[in-house]
């Protein structure tokens, strides 16, 4: 049975959601009063070097290209009821659409596995192509090995 209508498999935990979010934000505020700071310094540049003009240009570089995910993670977790894992018209679905995005009829397993330097919990699906995708747990609330049997169930693993 593959689920033709928007069926919710897991949230976002909304205090470490949230907490995970400050990180982002406290970025862009180190980055902002550091471009303030760069502009309205009346000696021109006394306290900026070489180095930390650079730093401060690619470091804001990088955070204009991570602003996406900041607002579609923010998108998901207040206007979005928290929906973090969820199968729409036969598509499993992380996070968002354009961010993670696969046929159910494509995947040949879904499995709990640990991944990254620091071992995390996660849900690896393989694809028919060989490639995998991984969806992070940390932030969510129902329990990982819950989240895999109803994905198994519902992609008729």
């Amino acid at each position: 049975m593959v689920a033709e209508h928007r069926e919710v498999v897991a949230t976002y935990s909304f205090r470490k959601a949230f907490s995970a979010l400050l990180v982002p934000l406290f970025f862009g505020c180190i980055f902002l009063f550091g471009w303030y700071d760069f502009a309205t310094d009346p000696a021109g540049f006394s306290h900026f070097g070489v180095y930390s003009t650079y730093a401060l240009f690619f470091g804001s570089v990088c955070y204009l290209l991570w602003l996406p995910q900041i607002v579609w993670s923010f998108q998901q977790i207040f206007f979005d009821k928290k929906s973090a894992v969820w199968i729409e018209s036969g598509n499993l679905i992380f996070m968002n659409p354009h961010f993670f995005k696969v046929r159910c009829s494509d995947v040949v397993s879904i499995s709990l596995e640990q991944f990254g330097r620091y071992k995390q919990s996660g849900i690896t699906i393989l694809l028919k192509d060989g490639r995998k995708k991984v969806v992070p747990t940390g932030l969510l609330t129902v329990p990982i090995d819950k989240i895999v049997n109803r994905l198994r169930e519902i992609c008729l693993l």
